[in-house]
């Protein structure tokens, strides 16, 4: 008995599969007509499904955009138009402004020196009256008096001298000038001259005399306030334009003309008045300003009527072309009425029956819409744009074509 090896033995309970070599599987002729039969149906849905959305963008898809330039005509008028206060609108603003300025006049400013010097009375115990203006000649000769009558004490005898009587006064230089500020010194009394009191009553000054000087100093003219107001007065308008400006660019709802803002000046003041030295002033304005304005929808819609009751039935204007002057001819501030002169321009076209025209164009090839558009005198020109682009006439639902205006 011959022996088995060991890979022959198939262990108990094991499948011989597991020892077998793999055979490919053969399906049996009913499973093939089945899976034959399925894939067939997925394949035929599949294209019934590209067919439909075939048959789908072939109807819905195509369109026809054409552009339509209409032929135009200028259009010119002019007209006047009276607006009362129920159609203006009075806009308030005020503005402040002050500012310093120079002065423009020179003049010459002298002032005397003076100071104060102590009087002797050595010629008697009896007091000496020395009038208003008497002079008093410093030792270098310069001139001072005295603004009142002066009485100088008499002196008192000791010992069969006199003690000298004396005052503190109070004396001017005779001229203006720097000259006279001198320091201290002796003076006498020259209306004393050739008589023996000329050396008996004499003065003495202790401080330097002071406030002597000549010189130019500034000083305001009227003229320069009168042109501080005018500069002030044209800065003020300006900036009270500028607020009303500003205003109506905010709101973006009125016109308005510079010719219609009045400006009326509150206040103005000045620091100074005319001939004051000093080198400069302050000056200050407060105005109110008043603008007459209007709505720019009521003009706009009065000047639509004015066009339409102009141009023939059945024609229209462009919008976007329409052009708006105006200006002021006359406006009362307190009553709100204003005349204005209009000058308006634009362009006119003839309507066109945009619903006519895309029945007409119904299943027409690309040539055969040129000729229509080409056919109608109201249209100047057109553009036209078939799509996709395997598409060679327009749609036949009237809806797919798309006809718009356009206006250079």
């Amino acid at each position: 008995m011959s022996k088995r090896k060991l890979r022959d033995i198939t262990p108990p309970g094991k499948s011989s599969v597991f020892l077998e070599e793999k055979r490919p599987k053969i399906e049996s002729g009913k499973t093939a007509r089945i899976r034959f039969f399925k894939n067939k149906k997925v394949l035929a849905f599949f294209v019934g499904c590209l067919f439909i959305l075939a048959v789908f963008l072939y109807f819905s898809l195509p369109r026809a955009e054409i552009e339509i330039w209409p032929e135009t005509d200028n259009f010119y008028l002019e007209e006047s138009l009276f607006l009362d206060q129920s159609k203006t609108y009075i806009l308030n603003k005020e503005k402040s402004l002050i500012d310093t300025f120079k002065s423009s006049a020179q003049v010459l400013r002298e002032e005397k020196a003076e100071g104060q010097i102590t009087v002797y009375n050595e010629y008697s115990t009896s007091p000496q009256v020395l009038i208003e203006t008497t002079r008093f000649v410093s030792s270098d000769g310069k001139v001072f008096r005295t603004p009142t009558r002066v009485t100088v004490p008499g002196g008192t005898e000791q010992g069969g001298k006199i003690v000298p009587g004396e005052i503190t006064i109070t004396v001017v230089a005779e001229e203006p000038g720097p000259e006279y500020n001198i320091g201290p010194t002796t003076f006498s009394i020259p209306g004393f001259a050739g008589t023996p009191m000329y050396t008996k009553f004499y003065a003495k000054s202790s401080e330097p005399m002071t406030g002597g000087f000549i010189k130019e100093a500034a000083k305001v003219a009227e003229s320069d306030l009168r042109q501080a107001e005018e500069s002030l007065t044209k800065r003020v308008e300006q900036g009270c334009q500028e607020l009303i400006k500003e205003e109506l660019m905010v709101q973006e709802k009125y016109y308005y003309n510079l010719e219609g803002i009045k400006v009326d000046i509150l206040e103005k003041f000045s620091s100074i008045e005319p001939g004051e030295e000093v080198e400069e002033f302050t000056f200050q304005i407060k105005a109110e300003c008043r603008a007459l304005v209007f709505e720019k929808e009521y003009l706009k819609g009065h000047v639509r009527e004015l066009i339409l009751g102009q141009i023939s039935e059945g024609d229209n204007f462009v919008e976007e072309s329409l052009s708006i002057g105006y200006s002021y001819e006359e406006f009362d501030m307190d009553s709100g009425e204003i005349d204005i002169s209009l000058t308006i321009s634009t362009k006119t076209y003839s309507e066109i029956d945009l619903e006519k025209l895309r029945n007409a164009l119904i299943g027409k090839t690309l040539v055969e819409t040129e000729l229509i558009l080409a056919n109608q005198p109201e249209i100047e020109k057109a553009n036209i744009l078939f799509w996709p682009f395997w598409v060679k006439k327009s749609p036949q639902n009237p809806n797919k074509i798309d006809l718009s205006l356009r206006f250079d």
